[in-house]
């Protein structure tokens, strides 16, 4: 779910006052006065909810809210998310590339526009002593982004180990195909590291099984020198996941 992401969208940009509001998954319109929107008053027990001003209803298509939820007919937009742990590098980010960088996404998460959120103020912030939600400083969201985009590089490592492995046991176009997409995504692994300077010790190992990998998928798929060529592709990444691990 991205509650507010359709709030910090790109739609204006491309078609100003125009562009209908991306509602998110369902079949039901959401034109104005079709979906009550609004804010939780969490101050007391149980939380009040106060409607937004008639006209400031979203259009496009989404769902209801249906009892025994707290407000039977509340907009609920709601997306499908990809796994975390690939976040980095699939942007732009959210269902409507609202960002560029990993960096921005995750300071979204600490605007008015997601936490004034009713799933936010029912559950962040109803839990939260100060009732803040996410409330995270640049320094915090700079954090998680270098977390995250570690994670996301030792993902891309294991899986260029799987493919290019797998490519060692294959012939003909099915070991260039699973070299490829090895090499591929030690690219991936390359790019989210660079983007932000990190791990330069770890990016220069995987530059260089990039380097072997791509002489590999040049050579006949069953020689053995293809062979050696790959065994230290892979060791290579193995090489960087580990030093990635120890320095985080």
């Amino acid at each position: 779910m991205e509650p507010g992401v359709s709030d910090a969208g790109r739609e204006d940009l491309f078609a100003p006052g125009v562009a209908p509001r991306d509602g998110g998954i369902g079949v039901l319109p959401m034109g104005e006065g079709d979906c009550i929107t609004g804010h939780f008053d969490i101050s007391s027990f149980p939380p009040a909810f106060i409607p937004n001003p008639p006209g400031s209803e979203p259009g496009g298509y989404g769902g209801w809210s249906a009892p025994p939820f707290p407000v039977s007919g509340l907009c609920f937009e709601q997306f499908n998310t990809p796994p975390l742990i690939e976040a980095a590098d699939t942007g732009p980010f959210f269902h409507n590339n609202a960002f560029d960088t990993l960096e921005e996404a995750i300071e979204f998460y600490s605007t008015p526009e997601f936490n004034n959120k009713a799933p936010v103020e029912l559950n962040l912030k109803l839990l939260d002593s100060g009732q803040l939600g996410i409330d995270l400083t640049p320094e915090s969201s700079a954090k998680i982004g270098r977390f995250l985009r570690v994670l996301n590089a030792v993902e891309n490592l294991r899986q260029t180990n799987e493919m290019a492995s797998g490519s060692l046991g294959a012939t003909g176009s099915d070991a260039n195909d699973l070299l490829h997409m090895g090499v591929l995504q030690l690219k991936d692994a390359k790019r989210v590291l660079s983007e932000v300077g990190l791990h330069p010790g770890a990016v220069g190992l995987i530059k260089a099984a990039i380097l072997l990998g791509n002489i590999a998928q040049a050579l006949p798929p069953s020689g053995p020198v293809r062979h050696l060529f790959v065994q230290n592709m892979l060791q290579l990444g193995t090489t960087a996941k580990l030093l990635m691990v120890h320095e985080s």
